[in-house]
């Protein structure tokens, strides 16, 4: 494990990412789907939980320059997804025991 535990819950509309005790959230849409993946658009302001723990200068960053729309081609297969990271893929699972259909915790 590089950089720790990842963890994405995705509602109808929010994203929300936990790694490492930082908390962020962005929203985004369906684009598109077919029967093994579908293509969402990440957007907006990056709700940042939990401001303190973050270095100033990395809160700069993000307040100045915004977070740039993103498109991101999610894979479905039998144990989770994956998704193209530059010349990489991530890899996500299922957390056992997620409690609701229509929030799912995913974590790396």
């Amino acid at each position: 494990m590089l950089f720790g535990k990842l963890v994405l819950i995705y509602s109808r509309d929010w994203v929300v990412s936990k790694l490492n005790g930082f908390e962020t959230k962005r929203r985004y849409v369906v684009l598109a789907t077919d029967e093994v993946s579908v293509a969402i658009l990440i957007y907006g302001q990056m709700n940042i939980r939990n401001r303190k723990a973050y270095s100033p200068d990395a809160l700069k960053l993000v307040d100045e320059f915004g977070s740039p729309p993103t498109i991101y081609h999610i894979h479905f297969d039998k144990r989770g997804y994956w998704i193209s990271l530059g010349m990489n893929r991530e890899f996500f699972r299922r957390i056992d025991g997620a409690k609701s259909t229509t929030r799912r915790a995913i974590k790396r």
